[in-house]
């Protein structure tokens, strides 16, 4: 039994076999689904995912050492955290590690913002946004347990589960009970919905300017309700939030609404361990507790994946945080934010490996995109964005990493 396995309060049981016609096997990149798993704070990628033991005056873990997975993907290995060498002997054959990737700057949110949309200022919606589509086909497009969303222009393909599982509430018409003025009767409330639907129907084929607005209002309206008429048999659970977080209710939640054709891309963010977060200027032995926190979340992931084989098939799971670590401990017994990071990737269509390499320096070293080796290309988040929206069948503007596609 792992830590994590005693800390947690349990799982919920989230049984919705067949809404909405899920699919029995993914045929073609737009059945994929999405599962983002953030971590916030920027880790340090040299305690477990990218070996620095080359690059000289950087801080290596005393005690650490190169090791290999399954399918012979390196990775540092400590006595410490038994879940995440366990993460990597069980499932290393399946996962893509990228490498050297440069987010350009040194502000959390600048970082997360160039992570989830390849610009820094930009109001574009995220890449889950993009790829996870209409609410006229999922009514929860992209579902977000915890955790950031940039939706731009999409804000109605997002929808936020709630920090207290407020969404499940307001299906169900729950808070209303609480609020000192009478409930609008259901009969008027339904002639007053359809008459905004109506509105917005008219309002979309017409030509002027305002018509993609009301196209997108029209599709939440249709989502709504379709996803109200399917409330009452549908559990949206949600890990408890604090020292004892149970991911595996998150997990079981989001690929429930994978199975049931719901919802397409998910956000799930992890904060460290207890929540003391991953950004470490001081006490930076935090990053290895974080890191065999991390590993149990994952081992968490891959049980839940086997307990639903229509959406294992056909699901890719990102692993990223907004910026890396220093190569250098600071004067504080930390280490300061660094532009070059690491990131996991794995699933339907994506090819197992190494892709990138840090430098002397510590920094990402060039990448051919076609075959994922040395070139001349060095990776940053749009490469990322281009790669996850070829894989979503999504609208690619750049070019993706060819080699980390199959």
């Amino acid at each position: 039994m792992r830590r994590r396995d005693v800390l947690a309060g349990g799982m919920a049981s989230l049984l919705l076999p067949g809404l909405w016609g899920a699919n029995a096997h993914a045929a073609s990149a737009q059945e994929r689904c999405f599962l983002f798993l953030y971590a916030e704070g920027g880790w340090d990628p040299a305690v477990t995912l990218t070996p620095m033991f080359d690059v000289p005056g950087a801080w290596v873990e005393e005690g650490s050492r190169l090791n290999y997975g399954a399918g012979d993907v390196p990775y540092v290995d400590h006595g410490s955290r038994p879940a995440m060498a366990e993460f990597f002997r069980r499932h290393g054959a399946e996962l893509a590690l990228l490498h050297g990737m440069e987010v350009p700057s040194i502000s959390h949110e600048s970082c997360l913002r160039l992570l989830l949309t390849g610009q820094a200022r930009a109001l574009d919606p995220d890449w889950p946004t993009q790829i996870a589509g209409s609410p006229q086909e999922r009514p929860m497009p992209h579902l977000v347990i915890d955790g950031p969303a940039f939706a731009g222009n999409l804000s109605e393909r997002v929808v936020r589960l709630g920090s207290e599982g407020q969404l499940p509430l307001l299906l169900e018409d729950r808070f209303s009970d609480d609020l000192d003025n009478a409930k609008v009767d259901p009969e008027i409330q339904a002639l007053i919905d359809a008459s905004v639907a109506q509105r917005s129907a008219a309002r979309a084929d017409s030509p002027d300017y305002l018509a993609t607005h009301a196209q997108a209002h029209l599709d939440s309206v249709l989502g709504l309700q379709g996803l109200q008429s399917e409330a009452q048999g549908l559990s949206l659970s949600q890990g408890r939030p604090g020292c004892t977080r149970d991911y595996e209710t998150d997990f079981e939640t989001l690929f429930t609404c994978f199975e049931a054709g719901l919802s397409r891309c998910g956000m799930i963010r992890h904060k460290g361990w207890c929540d003391q977060g991953w950004d470490t200027h001081q006490l930076h032995e935090r990053q290895g507790i974080n890191w065999e926190d991390l590993g149990d979340v994952l081992l968490d992931l891959m049980a839940v994946r086997e307990r639903f084989p229509s959406v294992k098939e056909r699901l890719v799971v990102v692993v990223a945080s907004e910026m890396g670590r220093h190569p250098r401990l600071n004067n504080w017994g930390g280490k300061d934010h660094w532009t070059w990071t690491s990131a996991m990737l794995f699933g339907d269509g994506v090819r197992p490996g190494v892709v990138g390499a840090l430098d002397e320096l510590g920094q990402g070293r060039g990448v051919d995109l076609a075959t994922g080796g040395s070139g001349s290309v060095r990776l940053g988040p749009q490469h990322l964005g281009d790669t996850l929206l070829s894989l979503g069948a999504g609208e690619v503007i750049g070019a993706p990493i060819q080699g980390l596609l199959l």
